[in-house]
């Protein structure tokens, strides 16, 4: 809970939220503070409460104007990349045909999106699954979409590096989580499911599993392990991984596991998952006790549902949390490019077991 803002800390803020309807007002600053717009937004909300976040430029680096395509880059992803160190939220991505991949980040510190360069800028590359951040080795992966081909941006020396990745049998859009426990970053690729170490080594931890195209891996900080699975073709498969390296198989989802389809985003003082989903499915997960909650859809600001496939989903909207503020930040962008920031408050770590007469927040 350190990195959680003191309340003697914050700013006044005036908000209008009523989380049981799921009206929101922007937050309007009222005072001056030595905090950033984003950590006074945080700041000013309680559990469970969404805010709107202006931040500056957003609609240019995160839209795309080629025909064909869907207009926004946040499209063919599954996840934004929180760095506590530049305190920037990375995305590298390409829309559908697109103009090229696009390395973009969000600065807190300026509150405004910024275009990095970008060597695979030439071509489409879908992230998917296929990208996660290794905070303590200051690096981001990335595979591209054919899974023969990788690299690595060195956050410290600001430049990308040349990733070896191993061949097989071709399965696209496979989906990648760095372990921090393992030291390695988990790679669910088709059948198999390998790791690569902080050193370089390749290694195959299983031939076994069912993943297909457009599968899903994201790490869980406090339980201390990676969940994986789905696909267009296994989509209600589910494992995790513990950091021992044992592989087990979780009971079957209530929503379809599809990158970019279903968004993950996990509670990082409770390691409880928010997972949303196809059709304006909301839900809770519990890794510990592999457990799905309904959550009531309504609550979730209505531009967070751009997607105008199956009466809405996540498919342009993507999320990360932020340890430091307790909070989820989302980005959406609607049809016809326009482009907005959410924050959602997450709740406390769950109470002691077996307390009386407590609850746990998500």
């Amino acid at each position: 809970m350190g990195d959680y803002v003191n309340a003697r800390d914050k700013l006044v803020l005036l908000l209008a939220v009523s989380v049981t309807s799921g009206m929101l007002l922007p937050a309007r600053v009222t005072a001056a503070g030595s905090g950033t717009a984003l950590s006074n937004a945080a700041a000013a909300l309680n559990a469970g409460e969404w805010v709107e976040l202006t931040t500056g430029n957003i609609d240019t680096p995160l839209s795309d104007t080629v025909a064909g395509g869907s207009d926004r880059l946040l499209t063919y992803a599954d996840k934004l990349h929180w760095d506590p160190v530049t305190n920037r939220i990375y995305l590298m991505n390409s829309d559908d045909p697109g103009d090229g991949r696009r390395f973009v980040a969000y600065d807190e510190a300026t509150n405004a999106w910024v275009v990095l360069p970008d060597p695979w800028g030439a071509g489409v590359a879908h992230q998917y699954g296929l990208a996660d951040i290794d905070v303590s080795g200051r690096r981001i992966y990335t595979i591209m979409p054919d899974g023969d081909r990788g690299m690595y941006y060195d956050l410290a020396a600001q430049s990308f590096v040349n990733l070896s990745v191993p061949s097989g049998p071709y399965s696209c859009c496979g989906a990648v989580a760095y372990f921090p426990e393992r030291h390695s970053l988990i790679y669910a690729h088709g059948a198999t499911l390998r790791e690569r170490s902080d050193t370089g080594q390749w290694s195959e931890l299983s031939t076994n599993i069912n993943t297909t195209y457009h599968a899903i891996a994201h790490y869980d900080p406090v339980h201390k392990l990676v969940l994986f699975g789905g696909g267009n073709d296994s989509n209600r498969t589910f494992y995790k991984i513990d950091q021992n390296g044992q592989i087990t198989s979780l009971k079957q989802p209530p929503l379809s596991l599809e990158s970019p389809r279903v968004e993950f985003v996990v509670n990082p003082a409770t390691g409880m998952f928010l997972v949303f989903g196809l059709g304006q499915q909301y839900y809770s997960y519990n890794p510990a006790t592999d457990t799905w909650t309904t959550l009531q859809a309504s609550s979730v600001p209505a531009t967070l549902w751009t997607g105008n496939e199956f009466g809405g989903n996540m498919l342009t909207t993507l999320a990360t949390p932020i340890s430091r503020y307790g909070v989820a930040f989302f980005a959406s962008c609607a049809n016809g490019g326009t482009c907005r920031v959410h924050l959602y408050k997450f709740g406390p770590p769950p109470p002691v077991p077996n307390a009386p007469g407590t609850l746990t927040a998500n």
